[in-house]
């Protein structure tokens, strides 16, 4: 999945799994070496959800400095992603999805199974900072996973 040299591993809450890491990737050779990961996580997935959405508006929409994508790895596979930049404006900063306030397309997370979901909500909570996911689908886990974390 990643090299450590683009991604920064972000801290478990307890209990955490040992099988589960967190990392944010903050740089577009991160984001491309997702591109295999990504492809079989959103195979059944809107457009919007895919890996060239989210390459494409971090190369237009999202400043180098400003990509943050939150990953949640079992082993060497992600298994869960939030394709994320940050809004500057706000004193620290508000996380937003990928081309969602801009484009207004709705847009979802994207994990294999609950337990990965909610170690990913879990890692948007514990990043301190405003949280703006737009238009999730009305039928989206992540509302759930985001509460349970809270």
């Amino acid at each position: 999945m990643t090299s450590t040299e683009n991604a920064s591993t972000l801290p478990c809450a307890a209990p955490c799994s040992e099988s589960l890491r967190r990392e944010a990737l903050t740089t577009a050779t991160g984001l491309a070496a997702l591109v295999g990961d990504w492809h079989t996580l959103t195979e059944e997935r809107t457009p919007v959800e895919q890996f060239a959405w989210s390459e494409a508006c971090s190369e237009t929409l999202a400043r180098r400095d400003r990509l943050r994508v939150i990953t949640v790895c079992r082993g060497e596979d992600a298994v869960a992603i939030a394709p994320l930049f940050v809004r500057r404006g706000l004193s620290l900063g508000r996380l937003e999805m990928l081309g969602v306030s801009l484009l207004g397309e709705p847009m979802d997370l994207v994990a294999t199974d609950a337990e990965s979901l909610e170690h990913l909500c879990d890692a948007l909570v514990r990043a301190r900072r405003p949280l703006l996911l737009g238009r999730l689908p009305e039928s989206s886990p992540v509302i759930a996973a985001l509460k349970k974390s809270l």
